[in-house]
């Protein structure tokens, strides 16, 4: 994960402030908007019922959407380990032009929760 994370700072490190540390779990607080990442590298938003798949067009659209209700929400990607650099690179791309200033990033395997 570390790796993963210096990669994408040095990537994108003038769009958007990445944090984690290998060191402890990070915990989503309830209120957070969380973008998924699967192996595919599709991308999911928490949907009223399940995850929804969202193309980058909707993702942008939710994210500028939910930090004008709220610009401190926090913001997460949960990327699985397996999922393409490009894809969380892009994510953060997007994430960064609707406005998010801070994105923290978990990588979990496909069998975690």
């Amino acid at each position: 994960m570390r790796t993963l994370c210096n990669v994408l700072s040095v990537l994108v490190s003038s769009m958007v402030v990445i944090t984690a540390d290998a060191q402890s779990p990070i915990l989503i607080p309830d209120d957070a908007f969380v973008l998924s990442i699967d192996g595919q590298g599709l991308f999911y938003v928490t949907g009223d019922d399940a995850p929804l798949q969202v193309d980058e067009v909707t993702l942008r659209e939710r994210t500028v959407t939910v930090l004008r209700r709220d610009a401190d929400t926090p913001i997460f990607i949960e990327a699985e380990a397996t999922a393409p650099r490009e894809s969380v690179t892009r994510a953060l791309q997007l994430l960064s032009e609707a406005g998010a200033n801070k994105v923290d990033i978990r990588t979990k395997s496909a069998a975690q929760p």
